[in-house]
């Protein structure tokens, strides 16, 4: 972010410069087109840079290039800070791609405010690229609050430990949300069954949590989701969240809140560059969790331990990459991300375990495929901006190192708060969910504000304590 403050009123601007940048690719990189008749020799970046003025003024800008582009146009809503040959720092929405023709791009910009621009480049295969002339670009209407990127159509799943007070039941819980929501909760009795996937949502026992101290005789449970996809999901997430307030629920260290993202279809190399990018930035995703579930605490030795040790303690970044790299089969990247079992902020084993795994339900076999990653690490918690946020965290990181190059490897010198922005500009890119965990890291870095808020990770769980319980009205956890 730049130091150029917006008025929230109107009348913000910022300077462009629109070009690109071009490299002529040797035969053997080049790739045929969808047709098979023409080779892609040229591979250029189409840009937008920000060269004075606040690039958060810009919603999105939107590239609509040839129509021989499947798709045709190609919108990026999170800039990547860019070092010039002269030294100069601009912020650049960007696409990269290769032809193999010139033509001429078609370039929308759209501001904070709703208002637009609207620019033409004629891309240029001469030297490094070229680009135009400055233009200057003003919001003339009141500016709004960036939005999420869009929640993609992908499945995903999710858990979540919780507890109630004694005297609430299973039975009971279930019975809320069908009442407030609408949503059909099953109850699982048989552990044997507990993973057998269902079209509905289901309360699990689940016997690695315990009843904080206070509430010796509380009724624990797991509220497992049926496959959800993309934003209808996450309404009915909301929508079980939303029901759950009638119900005095407590959390606390040794639960958890876990999330499922489908990798059926995902390559190799695709899973490869996800646990790149897990080990190098795990460090900044412990600085968005409370100290409880952060790797060296107790919790995490039991449940989530830390993927980043498991490859190497005493690696370089750069060493942790090629080890990665350097697996042939799901079966050694899982061996090495998970090398003594599932309980790791990352687990893989589901994509390996449940292939060929075939459960016993009432003396008939039932297939228990979920090729699945499971982000172990957050807390417990029935706050639903916590929960979807996290979602859109997870599912961002799976998709975007999916299609996005390998990561390169982090500098020994990068701490935590570099690591944070590179987490955000180069992997998981919506600039306003790194809004909220801008937020969520300075509430966990502050003891004080968990106590207050009675976070269910807080310090004084360890002490014997266990948090506020949640009644209607009460700040979710």
């Amino acid at each position: 972010m730049s130091a150029f403050a917006l008025d929230p009123r109107a009348g913000n601007s910022v300077l462009l410069v629109v070009g690109n940048t071009y490299q002529r690719l040797s035969n053997s990189e080049a790739e045929y087109d969808q047709t098979g008749k023409y080779k892609k020799y040229h591979d250029w970046v189409l840009f937008v840079d920000v060269i004075q003025g606040d690039s958060s003024l810009i919603a999105n800008v939107q590239f609509n290039l040839h129509a021989t582009f499947q798709p045709q146009t190609f919108a990026c809503t999170s800039p990547v800070n860019i070092i010039l040959p002269d030294g100069s720092r601009v912020s650049r929405f960007k696409t990269r791609q290769q032809s193999y023709a010139s033509f001429t791009a078609n370039i929308r910009i759209t501001g904070r405010g709703g208002s637009t621009f609207n620019l033409v480049h004629t891309l240029s295969f001469e030297g490094g690229g070229q680009q135009q002339v400055p233009v200057r670009f003003t919001e003339n209407r009141p500016i709004q609050d960036l939005r999420m990127n869009k929640m993609p159509e992908d499945n995903y799943g999710v858990e979540l430990e919780l507890s109630t007070s004694w005297g609430v039941s299973r039975e009971q819980v279930a019975q809320t949300i069908q009442s407030k929501a609408g949503i059909d909760v099953t109850i699982i009795e048989n552990y044997s069954e507990a993973h057998v996937p269902v079209d509905c949502w289901k309360i699990v026992h689940d016997g690695s949590i315990t009843c904080s101290p206070d509430f010796p005789n509380c009724t624990k449970f797991e509220l497992v989701s049926p496959i959800l996809r993309g934003g209808s999901g996450l309404n009915q997430v909301s929508n079980i969240l939303r029901a759950m307030k009638d119900v005095a629920s407590d959390v606390n260290k040794s639960m958890g809140f876990h999330v499922h993202i489908n990798v059926a279809g995902m390559s190799l190399q695709s899973l490869i560059k996800l646990c790149q990018n897990f080990v190098k930035y795990e460090d900044a995703m412990d600085t968005l969790m409370p100290p409880s579930r952060r790797t060296g605490s107790r919790e995490s030795n039991r449940f989530f331990k830390s993927n980043k040790l498991a490859v190497g303690t005493h690696l370089t970044n750069e060493d942790r990459h090629r080890a990665i790299a350097s697996c042939n089969t799901i079966e050694e990247l899982c061996n090495l991300m998970n090398p003594t079992g599932r309980y790791y902020k990352l687990n893989l084993q589901n994509i390996i375990s449940n292939q060929q795994r075939n459960v016993a339900v009432n003396n008939r076999f039932v297939r228990n495929y979920k090729p699945t990653v499971e982000f172990r690490q957050h807390s417990a918690t029935t706050n639903y901006a916590k929960v979807s946020s996290w979602v859109r965290f997870c599912m961002a990181m799976v998709k975007n190192s999916e299609k996005l190059a390998a990561p390169k490897s982090l500098k020994s010198s990068r701490g935590a708060d570099e690591q944070f922005e590179f987490l955000f500009e180069y992997v998981i890119k919506d600039r306003a969910l790194r809004s909220v965990f801008v937020n969520r890291r300075e509430q966990v870095a502050n003891d004080h504000s968990m106590r207050v808020h009675g976070d269910g990770c807080c310090d004084s769980c360890a002490s014997g304590r266990g948090c506020s319980r949640h009644h209607v009205g009460f700040i979710p956890r």
